[in-house]
């Protein structure tokens, strides 16, 4: 017999300790409910447990955030109930105004109660909010904008874009200053849109004459431009202005073009009497606008704030004017005559001056990528852009493409070099004023010494392109492209505002569903019309005009009538998703009550039973004592 150690007693003791420690873990799960309080109870189901609690609660947020679309909805189905409502009594005033028992009296009322009528659609449209949203666009387009074809709702992507050309007795203006207010409904005068519908398409042949390899090698399909004659400022300021809308989704990419002319300064009622100097003024002003719609559409990224950098300024519009020629924004600033001081001073405003400094300085870009040139010529001068156009077109930036084709490190070395009017710069400046002569408009349309009422003379129009059409019959045409078509990953408008607006309806990126927004105003809705009941035949009109309203409400209605049931359907599938992911982690980090009882009696007992084994273990001992007696 040994006292040193008693193996018994510490045995029973430490089957008394472990016992204590399952106790104490079987009363922790009891009493919090999990089985799982910390990674060691179980590392690989908690890493699961946690992840799935990550969904969970994301799933719970996106049916509350598709719970908010559904409100947006309804506040803008409310609004759009009383726009109907608007338009039905607007219908029975125009019917009414369209009798001819009625007086000009009677007329006069009811022209000023739909008067009221229209101010109110801009009011619905412009003060209908959602959480300080403007539920309503503002200032945008609508997918269902007036002449639109195509194409029905689309989202993902969506920009307004527009430039606008000033004279040379105007600064540049902001694209606010050279909006189009209306539309003129008095121009169906087949000369002049015969005249406007030849320009843009002779503008477009010579572009693809010039820079077809480039330019041109994604656009083999026939988009149509639809044709506004408007006020934008009056006379003397802005003569004309290029518009674009653009929206994309994974099945159609549109894009909506609009070439706008300012009626206060080319009158179409007029155009009979127009002398040949000012309808080739015309032309030019339409080939520079169609510059930009080409080369917005072939060099998007550049023409706008996309992916990569935007192309300057003074590049995109005096790009348009090597089209045009300077238009008498070079030629009323300088000539061969000018001083070298003179000249320098010009060339500083590149950046100020795009429609002239601009020009020449594109120009020189022009002879400068074209290292073979000897003279500068209008060849020279578009072999030169060609190789620019071919660099950008290939994904190139503006600063690659000027350092891989001429001498230059780059886009900031070449204008330094132009603004600062270096030997080269200026020598080039010297010679192209001597190239184009005292009457040469400089465009790259025709030799540089042609003068504009030549190049662009009634006589050579010959509608012979079509790979850009004006039409005059529409305002805006939406043209529909397939999935073919790609367009820059990201993309910021310098007009307009989003159309849409993202719900996140679910627990992970991109699970969105797109709630598009429309423009609803009078001017939308009526497709920049007025309701006129002054006569029977003005009334007629109003009444179709309303038609049209009415049915163009009642397409965005079912727009959204059918986004909210779609909007409830996901809600029921993420509650379902969420509650069967719930019991799903349950099943892994929930403490079964029952089963957990059971292993808490078992280990209770077998611990009072130990302890009263510990005891009788201790005392075996001293049965030692005896021995010493």
């Amino acid at each position: 017999m040994i006292i040193t150690h008693n193996i018994t007693a510490m045995n029973t003791g430490r089957i008394v300790s472990g016992l204590s420690k399952k106790i104490a873990k079987n009363a922790e799960r009891l009493g919090s409910g999990y089985k799982v309080n910390r990674s060691a109870d179980d590392a690989a189901g908690l890493a699961i447990s946690e992840k799935m609690r990550a969904q969970i609660r994301g799933l719970g947020r996106a049916s509350e955030n598709a719970q908010d679309g559904i409100s947006f909805i309804q506040v803008a189905e409310g609004a759009l109930g009383e726009s109907h409502a608007i338009l039905q009594r607007c219908k029975e005033l125009t019917t009414q105004g369209a009798n001819d028992t009625n007086t000009d009296t009677d007329r006069a009322a009811i022209q000023a109660e739909i008067d009221e009528l229209t101010k109110q659609l801009d009011t619905l449209a412009d003060k209908t909010k959602f959480n300080t949203l403007d539920v309503f666009l503002t200032d945008g387009i609508s997918k269902v904008a007036a002449g639109s074809k195509g194409a029905g709702n689309v989202n993902e992507v969506s920009i307004n874009v527009q430039w606008a050309l000033v004279d040379t007795a105007g600064n540049v203006v902001s694209v606010a200053d050279s909006q189009p207010v209306g539309k003129d409904t008095n121009y169906n005068n087949t000369d002049f849109t015969n005249f406007v519908e030849k320009a843009a398409a002779d503008a477009v042949a010579s572009l693809y004459n010039n820079f077809g390899s480039t330019l041109f090698s994604t656009s083999s399909q026939t988009i149509n431009i639809g044709l506004n004659l408007a006020t934008i400022d009056g006379g003397g300021g802005t003569l004309a202005s290029a518009a674009l809308s653009m929206s994309a989704s994974s099945t159609y990419t549109t894009m909506s073009y609009t070439l706008n002319i300012d009626k206060a300064d080319y009158d179409a009622a007029k155009f009979s009497t127009m002398t040949d100097a000012e309808k080739a003024d015309l032309a030019a002003t339409i080939a520079h606008e169609m510059t930009h719609l080409v080369m917005y559409d072939t060099l998007t990224d550049g023409m706008i704030s996309g992916t990569t950098e935007s192309f300057p300024k003074w590049f995109v519009e005096g790009m348009a004017q090597t089209s045009s020629g300077d238009g008498g924004w070079v030629s009323g600033q300088i000539s061969t005559a000018s001083t070298d001081a003179q000249l320098k001073n010009y060339m500083s405003q590149m950046s100020t001056m795009p429609y002239g400094a601009g020009y020449l300085a594109t120009m020189f870009l022009g002879y400068a990528a074209n290292g073979n040139a000897t003279a500068v010529s209008q060849q020279a001068i578009t072999e030169g852009l060609n190789n620019i156009f071919t660099s950008l077109a290939n994904g190139s930036t503006m600063d690659e493409a000027i350092r891989d084709n001429t001498g230059y490190a780059g886009l900031s070395d070449f204008e330094s070099v132009f603004k600062n009017a270096d030997s080269e710069a200026l020598t080039f400046v010297k010679e192209l004023l001597a190239a184009r002569g005292q009457n040469g408009a400089g465009s790259l349309f025709a030799e540089l010494n042609v003068s504009q009422e030549d190049a662009f003379a009634d006589s050579t129009l010959t509608d012979s392109h079509n790979n850009y059409v004006v039409n005059s019959d529409n305002t805006r045409y939406m043209n529909a492209f397939g999935t073919g078509y790609t367009i820059p990953e990201k993309m910021s408008g310098t007009a307009g505002g989003s159309e849409e607006l993202l719900l996140q309806v679910g627990a992970l990126e991109n699970q969105n569903v797109a709630l598009q927004r429309y423009d609803v105003s009078a001017a939308a809705l009526f497709g920049n019309k007025t309701l006129d009941v002054s006569s029977h035949e003005l009334a007629g009109a109003s009444m179709t005009t309303v038609d049209e309203a009415i049915q163009r409400v009642s397409t965005i209605r079912s727009y959204y009538g059918a986004l909210q049931n779609r909007l409830e359907k996901t809600i029921s599938n993420l509650d379902y998703t969420q509650e069967n992911v719930q019991q799903s982690e349950s099943r892994i980090r929930d403490t079964d009550m029952a089963d957990e009882m059971v292993e808490y009696s078992k280990h209770n007992i077998l611990l009072q039973a130990g302890q009263s084994m510990l005891s009788q273990a201790n005392k075996s001992t001293q049965g030692i004592l005896t021995l010493l007696q």
